[in-house]
């Protein structure tokens, strides 16, 4: 959101906005909370402009999950499959066993400084 290719004033909306914290993905819990605040920095930069930041899983999926989205979009045994597995088991603020992540209280705390109610 920092550099947009053009001056526009549409509105923006940002659905399913996520950062996985796998280390499949050259990421990390820390970066994903990192991640947070860098979309709260930019909306601050833009802030008449967003009208909708959704985020992308409170919790991350079961391998289950994983493993019928791999088939679902084709990608087992591709060269992909497993970034594209860490990248969708990780997307959560929360682990799937419900303890969580650093990015959920990241995301608590951008909120609270903007005086957003939670």
């Amino acid at each position: 959101m920092t550099s947009l290719p053009y001056r526009s004033q549409k509105p923006i909306i940002l659905q399913e906005c996520g950062h996985p914290s796998s280390t499949v993905n050259n990421s990390s819990e820390s970066r994903q909370a990192g991640f947070i605040s860098a979309v709260f920095s930019a909306w601050d930069t833009h802030s008449d402009r967003p009208q909708l930041i959704d985020m992308t899983w409170q919790y991350d999926v079961d391998m289950a999950t994983v493993d019928q989205w791999v088939i679902d979009f084709g990608l087992s045994g591709s060269a992909n499959e497993m970034e594209f597995r860490g990248y969708l088991g990780a997307l959560g603020l929360s682990n799937n066993d419900g303890t969580e992540k650093p990015a959920l209280q990241r995301l608590r705390d951008e909120l609270q400084a903007r005086d957003w109610n939670i």
